[in-house]
């Protein structure tokens, strides 16, 4: 064979195994594991200090996201049952689960708060200084970062003894734990030791408490508190149905005033598209600072109630009447329907009746506004 024979066959077989081996090079597998984040460099935070993600949004602690939720049953969330806070279908083991009622801070300092996207069912009560303070209820939906969380209040605990809820918080009022003391309701309380809380770095204190539901679960359960109580309903209890075509008017913008020199106008703006109301703060939706999630509201109840300074608190704490009867306000649907509210004892459900019988709460995510009587709430 002459060698320019011998060269053109050496040439052949190069080409031919360049034509198979580059494809082969072009198909190998990414590395695996997760790719770290842009810009990603630095070590990962330690627990107890977890790194702020921008916008002063907080997040859990290392390993401390939510535990994989449970199974949805053949059929998704419709083949569940009516959650006995919200009314929203959900798979029964992630209903019968014990309710957690998280105390949280509304100072302007803590806003965005987290985690109220995922509430079931929230109350916003007066405290002292002019301020309001909210009572975020948790069954079915899990949030990995709630917070900031703040002291209870002694009124806080009547909703927990309506639904059978833990009491999560740090601290409280004398009155709160004088209370605690002698009603049966489960605390889980940072200053005592409850171990499902952490602090951020990137807010002042008393404003940089967090938690999350799975944490929550977790300390509960280690307590023995992994279930409902027995008898826990919801709060504002379902009734014979008032047709929102009847007995409404008209309320397509909401402002809520408490009086007092710390809190800004509150407001509401129904969107007929999802049927929810957004939840405004100084005219601006109010964010969920851990998901960016805007705040939205099914029912709104306003419940009218005497609210008067405790004698010779030094803090100028507040005395808040919520067993009896008061004027009410349920927004629902773009209409407001007017009743009152009675619950004859704290651990017996809040009712809502109109001149038609009772008021009737639509499935979805409940706020209830504990007002004083002289507070102003309009509508158009």
């Amino acid at each position: 064979m002459s060698r320019r024979r011998l060269r053109r066959g050496l040439a052949l077989v190069l080409t031919l195994a360049c034509g198979l081996l580059l494809p082969l090079a072009c198909a190998r597998p990414a590395p695996s594991g997760p790719a770290p984040p842009p810009g990603s460099g630095a070590e990962p935070a330690s627990p107890s200090e977890p790194p702020a993600p921008g916008a002063g949004q907080p997040s859990p602690p290392a390993g401390g996201g939510p535990a994989a939720p449970p199974p949805v049953p053949p059929g998704g969330a419709q083949a569940g049952i009516p959650c006995p806070l919200d009314g929203v279908p959900a798979p029964p083991n992630r209903v019968d689960q014990v309710a957690l009622a998280v105390v949280l801070d509304n100072h302007s300092a803590a806003r965005p708060q987290a985690g109220l996207s995922s509430a079931c069912l929230v109350y916003e009560f007066p405290v002292e200084g002019g301020m309001t303070r909210l009572l975020a209820f948790f069954l079915h939906a899990e949030a990995a970062v709630v917070g900031p969380v703040r002291s209870a209040r002694d009124y806080m605990l009547d909703p927990c003894l309506e639904t059978g809820a833990i009491l999560c918080h740090i601290g409280g009022s004398p009155q709160a734990y004088e209370r605690l003391a002698r009603v049966k309701v489960r605390s889980l309380d940072d200053m005592k030791g409850a171990g499902a809380y952490y602090r951020v770095s990137y807010r002042r204190p008393p404003h940089n408490l967090y938690t999350a539901t799975s944490a929550l679960r977790q300390a509960a359960a280690a307590r023995g508190w992994a279930r409902r109580s027995a008898g826990a309903a919801w709060g504002l209890a379902p009734g014979p149905a008032v047709s929102p075509a009847t007995g409404g008017e008209p309320a397509a913008t909401i402002s809520l005033r408490y009086p007092g020199p710390g809190e800004p106008y509150l407001g509401y703006r129904y969107d007929p598209q999802a049927g929810v109301f957004l939840r405004l703060v100084s005219g601006e939706p109010q964010i969920d600072a851990a998901n960016g999630q805007a705040v939205s509201v099914a029912n709104l109840v306003v419940l009218r109630t005497v609210v008067t300074p405790i004698a010779g608190d030094p803090e100028g704490r507040l005395r808040v009447q919520m067993v009896g009867e008061g004027e009410a306000l349920l927004f629902r649907g773009g209409q407001v329907f007017k009743g009152r509210w009675s619950k004859a004892a704290p651990a017996l459900p809040t009712r809502l009746s109109g001149p038609a019988g009772q008021l009737v709460l639509g499935p979805g995510p409940t706020w209830v506004e504990v007002v004083p009587e002289e507070a102003v709430v309009q509508w158009r």
